[in-house]
């Protein structure tokens, strides 16, 4: 037993640094964190007021205290909602590590929504953990992706992350961290039909919630294992591990617990066609809902005794109990069990031989599943729909049955050719108004390509000298003489001289070296003349000149039967590949619309327009 003179010694001195804290700013993580295993309630009473105020670089660690003292609280809630606190704040010191603690503590029931805020960082966490050799850890998060692969759907996925949660944990001997692990791989199995593998496993949970003494935990496990032999139509076995559950259920546990174990052995005497005791757990549930006010509950009960009754000749019975689960359920809202239910009193109003009221039942449930299942269902529904009707008019009415089938074909034909119909014109405007969009894109590109061509794109060396004037700092290699910046400019117009006059852009061959020999310079004194001049580099430069070349040779009426092998060879380029890429990286455009569109604009068609 705890010493109580102790803890209040020990929540004096925190509550003591927490006001120093508020008034001075002083680091209180170290003091504070004493308190998360010994009073975690009281560690949270304390840092309520003060997180907000405790300066940023300690307010993750204090996040981290705290949820921990949730989850030693047994409140998942919290601790959950205080796991987004300390991955955004992680997040902006790029802490991987604490944000895949933040994971540790995830317990108990958890919603979908939750389930979204915490899945993508879950391989993250697992990253983080096997960096630094965390191995319990990793048993911890592989369990936790394995129980959002279940609940997915996705099953074998889910035993491949179970299994090596359970190969990481086992060695530890942590009954705590494995049983969640051992019940999902229970579940996971069933769910294959792998029914020997998964009773094994439930049977493994319910040994590691003996070991902790956690009898709630031992109860699920055994409902489990009730619920497997279930699904193999094993009612005695059911029946015992139901009641076996039933006994470990603790006191603390609430009423939902209780009353689900006790309407399922409802269920299970049911299947075993044991109709008092069935009748005697149904109606005790019953009551218990009743008294808690709860619609769904009675609304559920009342359907498994309007089946037990008609199962045992009381239709009439079973019929009125049918319909006042109906109505309950659609007061709560459980549309998706209404219409399930639609279809159980539909077969008890045929075994009352009360086929209109079958009829109209159906009619209703069809209504319902159209908004809530795939077209397929409510096609299968309306086929029974006609079944039911025809069946009733079948010997009078014959030859009006084919008639009415003809037209329902028709007129489903022709819904289906109009919202076709409807469908593909929608989508062709679409198209239309997509491609007339992009079309005014590219052609506003290539205006604007056009516009920087023919300017004045190159500077005479009058013109630059003042804007190159500040450029001549710029460091030049420490083993040739240093050029000023009527120099640079010099030496920039014979560049241009060379590609303008001379048009050494169209030599393939062309590289740097030869450039620099033909003006008597380095490559490095080269690279820094262009970069003055405000060229970012050589390759730049030149692919600048050739694709200037090949736009205009593009639009050139002479040259429109050309190939485009052949325009990329004229422009100095090796392959047409390359010369796509360049042109595409300058224009915006690919060069086959860049001549469409061109030839166009001058009222010229080309002769022999190539694939774009």
């Amino acid at each position: 037993m705890r010493n109580p003179l102790l803890l209040t010694l020990v929540s004096f001195f925190v509550l003591y640094s927490c006001r120093q804290t508020e008034r001075n700013g002083i680091d209180i993580t170290g003091i504070s964190a004493v308190m998360v295993d010994t009073a975690p309630l009281r560690y949270i009473q304390l840092t309520d007021s003060l997180v907000g105020k405790i300066q940023r670089k300690d307010r993750l660690q204090v996040l981290i205290n705290r949820q921990r003292a949730f989850s030693n609280s047994g409140m998942p809630d919290s601790a959950l909602s205080t796991g987004v606190q300390i991955r955004e704040l992680a997040g902006e010191y790029g802490d991987s590590l604490s944000m895949a603690k933040s994971l540790i503590y995830i317990k108990g029931s958890i919603s979908a929504e939750q389930q979204r805020l915490f899945e993508p960082y879950l391989e993250i966490s697992l990253r983080a953990f096997r960096r630094e050799k965390m191995v319990y850890e990793q048993g911890v998060i592989l369990g936790l992706m394995g129980f959002v692969q279940t609940r997915e759907g996705n099953v074998a996925k889910a035993v491949e992350y179970l299994q090596e949660a359970r190969k990481l944990l086992e060695p530890m001997d942590s009954a705590r961290a494995l049983y969640p692990v051992m019940l999902n791989l229970g579940n996971s199995y069933s769910a294959l039909g792998q029914f020997t593998e998964a009773g094994e496993f439930s049977r493994r949970a319910f040994d590691c919630a003996s070991r902790i003494k956690d009898s709630l935990r031992m109860a699920m496990a055994l409902q489990n294992l009730a619920i497997l032999f279930q699904s193999q139509q094993k009612s005695d076995s059911t029946i015992y591990y139901l009641k076996e559950s039933e006994r470990y259920v603790p006191a603390s546990a609430g009423a939902f617990f209780p009353l689900q174990l006790r309407y399922n052995l409802a269920d299970a005497y049911r299947t075993a066609g044991k109709v008092a005791e069935a009748k005697r757990y149904y109606q005790e549930v019953q009551e218990a809902f009743q008294r808690f006010g709860s619609q769904e509950g009675v609304a559920m009960t009342n359907r498994g005794l309007a089946l037990l009754y008609g199962g045992s000749g009381a239709v009439g019975e079973a019929i009125g109990l049918m319909e006042r689960s109906i109505r309950g359920l659609d007061s709560a809202g459980n549309r998706i069990q209404v219409a399930e239910q639609y279809l159980e009193m539909v077969d008890l109003y045929k075994k009352a031989g009360r086929f209109e009221e079958a009829l109209e039942a159906l009619t209703r449930q069809k209504r319902l599943n159209d908004s809530l299942f795939s077209e397929e269902k409510s096609l299968a529904v309306k086929e029974l729909e006609v079944r039911y009707q025809t069946e009733r008019k079948e010997e009078e009415n014959r030859d009006l049955r084919a008639e009415v089938r003809w037209k329902n074909i028709l007129s489903i034909g022709l819904v289906v050719i109009l919202l076709l119909s409807g469908t593909l014109i929608w989508i062709l405007r679409q198209r239309n108004r997509y491609s007339s969009e992009l079309n005014r894109s590219y052609e506003r590109l290539i205006s604007r390509y056009i516009l920087e061509r023919d300017g004045p794109t190159r500077q005479t060396a009058h013109s630059t000298e003042n804007a190159m004037a500040p450029v001549v700092t710029m460091e030049q290699p420490s083993d040739e003489p240093r050029m000023d910046s009527g120099e640079m400019v010099v030496l920039y117009e014979r560049v241009m001289g060379l590609f303008q006059q001379e048009k050494l852009h169209l030599n393939a061959d062309l590289s740097v070296e030869i450039l620099a020999e033909r003006l008597g310079l380095t490559p490095r004194k080269l690279a820094v003349v262009l970069k003055s001049a405000g060229e970012t580099t050589y390759v730049k430069m030149v692919n600048q000149f050739r694709v200037a070349e090949a736009s205009r040779l593009l639009e050139d009426p002479e040259t429109s039967g050309y190939k485009m092998d052949v325009i990329a060879r004229m422009s100095g380029f090796t392959n047409r590949q390359h010369f796509r890429k360049v042109f595409e990286q300058v224009t915006g455009v690919n060069p086959g619309y860049y001549r469409e569109v061109r030839m166009q604009q001058s009222g010229t068609l080309p002769t022999d327009l190539e694939e774009n």
